[in-house]
């Protein structure tokens, strides 16, 4: 019998200093909590489609990471994906998220611009704080913007935010 790979498991590639890139293969639907966290020279992350969810700080401090693409089957993150990513300089978001959860991008010091999509309708808490954001655009799809998802975020100029935000959160 030959198995599939469905799941990246907990902590599989925590630390693994010497990785640089990784490729998760169609029929993964779910990398766990810490999986490549502290994966300090990984530069090159692949995600396919097919991949569902993606679980707490399951990229964290992965010091090396540029770019990210989350693809369209991408449902559901946890929080603090990528905190302390501070090398992470472009996200492409795919058509599957509704909520960038907290702390998804706190610290990601070289992360300058960002465009949330049409389709996310929360900005969770401390999503961008102590980031390097100087522009970010919310579409009118988001509703509520949780506490202190810009703290610390020097560079930032303005925001403009949209009659449809209801909620905004404090500091």
């Amino acid at each position: 019998t030959w198995y599939r790979v469905t799941e990246i498991d907990f902590q599989a590639f925590k630390s693994c200093t010497n990785l640089v890139t990784v490729t998760i293969p169609a029929g993964v639907k779910m990398i766990d909590t810490y999986a490549f966290s502290g994966c300090s020279n990984l530069t090159s992350v692949s995600l396919s489609e097919g991949v569902a969810s993606i679980a707490l700080e399951a990229f964290s401090y992965c010091t090396s990471l540029t770019s990210i693409t989350i693809p369209d089957s991408v449902i559901y993150m946890e929080p603090y994906v990528f905190v302390g990513c501070s090398s992470l300089s472009s996200v492409t978001f795919g058509k599957g998220l509704t909520k960038i959860e907290n702390g998804t991008f706190k610290f990601c010091t070289s992360l300058t611009s960002i465009t949330i999509p049409d389709h996310v309708t929360e900005i969770g808490e401390s999503a961008f704080d102590g980031s390097g954001l100087t522009s970010i655009i919310i579409p009118d799809s988001v509703t509520t913007i949780g506490q202190s998802a810009f703290t610390y975020c020097p560079a930032l100029p303005s925001v403009t935010i949209s009659d449809s935000v209801t909620t905004i959160g404090q500091s």
